[in-house]
């Protein structure tokens, strides 16, 4: 540094240096002399190269010029201590010539290889010098900061780990992978997640990752964090889930239309004030109940692997469901299926013919007991046989014969001629909830309307059900929200394709930015309802038959009561 001028020491904040600094005297002193590229220029050492140095530091670039390992601190490279005009010097230089304006000013950037210095750059250095411009350290203060795969892909950390020049500013790629890892997107280590996989920062810009086992694709990471972070449901590191955020006010909440997958400054910002506000992605937001029959007793129903599981907002609804059944006579059996059906065991498309995105997977699904079907339309209450279908359009309804079936009546009056009307005058007297969806199947023993959908062997036949009270178990399930699914087009020669047995329940998406209504609501991919009871996507992408593909992730399950608005 020339006399009068304002020493540098690296790390510290900027200053404006005197117009007698080095850029202003020694360079000018160069350029007059036409020996600026000739002196200032790889290979180059001594006081001037030093000196650049400094003011690179002072503007910002100090970490193009240091080397990060693998691990532990950066420390100063060997242009540094020896004061030569080596990569990292010429990284430096270059990352400085591309630098867009800071602040007010629109700034020209240079394209440039740093291999030297030019009169344009020079200009450039005495301007930054004299304003005490500073480069932006950390990637939300970045003004200019669009990562979109196109251009900037390779940070000084990602430069430094053999990945390719760098292209983006200082450490921002690493930071951003940094940050999306510790609010719970990326790979990391936390008991909510139930991860042991320490963040893997690569300083690399990675997109259209096929089979992205490693979460490793910045733009899907970035793509998702904006999606979720527009809802208003939040909770902190510690596992606590917190009161809605405000969509008007809080500065944790994404609010653009489109979920872009880019990283600009808005996005940015949000995701910082997640990460200073010690937010985490949300899961573990419904626990997982036990299934119990009769519904308020003690006694598991059994699934496989364990007993039968729903979220805790879908147990609610069965249950209402399932004690009005009880309340009625009515019968769910004995076994549930896949309740939830666990994900270790892969997609099972391959080996069972299942769906690889069924809401079985979600603890939104139950199947209940298959084996309580009556093939021939007897009725064997003891063992448990006590189903009969009914087509229903492109469904079937479920009939329960009821146990025990209601007195029949005893006089003349009107209300006890007709037996359904004695029966919901019973319960009324009794405060019963009005049965509703109990019927008669009316006529003579051998002649019953309820028609019932047999099986295979009987070709496929419809034949009267015994006469008797039957409760309407679709009725009152879908009543309460457990919906019912179609059946298969090809349900004569497939027997799983019946699915008279599933029902499942349809819970609203989270309030989010922007909507005003359920109907505004985007509707959840396969992943969030995984992610919502605690499984994160880094298990589902790393077991056997896996969902390694964005779009098994991303796939929007079907609702059988129809599609949600998007």
């Amino acid at each position: 540094m020339e006399a009068g001028s304002t020493q540098w020491e690296p790390g510290s904040k900027p200053v404006i240096v005197p117009a007698a600094c080095w850029c202003g005297q020694r360079l000018a002193e160069l350029l007059g002399q036409r020996q600026l590229e000739s002196t200032l220029k790889v290979s180059a050492r001594g006081e001037d190269v030093r000196a650049l140095q400094e003011h690179l530091i002072r503007f910002g670039f100090e970490v193009e010029l240091m080397k990060a390992p693998r691990v532990g601190k950066a420390a100063p490279s060997d242009d540094q201590r020896l004061c030569i005009w080596g990569n990292y010097t010429t990284r430096a230089v270059r990352m400085f010539a591309l630098h867009p304006g800071v602040g007010s000013k629109p700034e020209k950037v240079l394209p440039a290889d740093g291999k030297k210095l030019t009169q344009a750059l020079v200009e450039k250095l005495q301007d930054w010098c004299r304003r005490g411009t500073r480069s932006p350290q950390n990637y939300w203060e970045f003004p200019h900061l669009k990562l979109d795969g196109k251009s900037q892909l390779i940070d000084a950390y990602g430069e430094d780990m053999g990945h390719g020049p760098q292209s983006a500013w200082h450490h921002h790629i690493r930071q951003i992978q940094e940050d999306l890892a510790q609010v719970g997107f990326g790979v990391h280590a936390d008991a909510l997640c139930d991860l042991k996989i320490a963040a893997r920062p690569s300083g690399k810009y990675v997109a259209n990752v096929q089979n992205d086992k490693q979460l490793t694709d910045l733009a899907y990471l970035v793509r998702k964090f904006q999606r979720q972070s527009k809802w208003l449901w939040r909770m902190n590191a510690e596992g606590k889930h917190l009161a809605d955020a405000d969509p008007a006010q809080d500065n944790t909440v994404y609010r653009r239309e489109e979920n872009s997958g880019i990283m600009d400054q808005e996005t940015a910002l949000v995701l910082r004030a997640w990460v200073e506000k010690k937010l985490h992605m949300v899961v573990n937001k419904f626990e997982l109940k036990e299934l119990h029959w009769p519904p308020d007793s003690t006694t598991v129903i059994p699934s496989e692997g364990g007993p039968a599981k729903l979220r805790k907002d879908a147990y609610e609804a069965w249950f209402k469901a399932a004690t009005e059944i009880h309340r009625l006579g009515g019968y769910l059996g004995k076994t549930f299926a896949s309740s939830p059906r666990g994900y270790r065991a892969g997609k099972l498309s391959h080996v069972k013919g299942n769906s690889p995105f069924s809401w079985h997977y979600s603890a939104l699904g139950i199947d209940i007991d298959q084996a309580a079907t009556s093939w021939d339309g007897t009725i064997n209450p003891k063992t448990g046989v006590r189903f009969v279908l009914e087509e229903d359009g492109d469904k079937f309804r479920v009939w329960c014969y009821a146990d025990p079936q209601p007195p029949a009546p005893q006089d003349s009056s009107d209300d006890k001629k007709d037996p359904y009307l004695q029966y919901r005058n019973r319960n009324i007297a009794t405060k019963s909830e009005s049965p509703g969806r109990v019927i008669k199947a009316e006529g003579a023993v051998e002649a019953s309307p309820l028609l019932h959908q047999c099986g295979p062997k009987a070709d496929f036949a419809q034949v009267a059900a015994p006469a008797g009270w039957y409760v309407d178990i679709s009725g009152v399930m879908e009543k309460h929200g457990m919906h019912r699914i179609s059946r298969k087009t090809h349900w004569k020669v497939n027997s799983k394709s019946w699915e008279w047995w599933h029902y499942e329940f349809h819970p609203d998406p989270p309030l989010a930015w922007g909507a005003e209504s359920a109907a505004d609501k985007a509707a959840l991919s396969f992943g969030d309802y995984l992610q919502l009871y605690g499984v994160h996507e880094y298990k589902l992408r790393n077991v056997a038959d896996g969902w390694i593909d964005h779009r098994d992730i991303e796939h929007i399950p079907v609702l059988s009561d129809g599609p949600k608005s998007p």
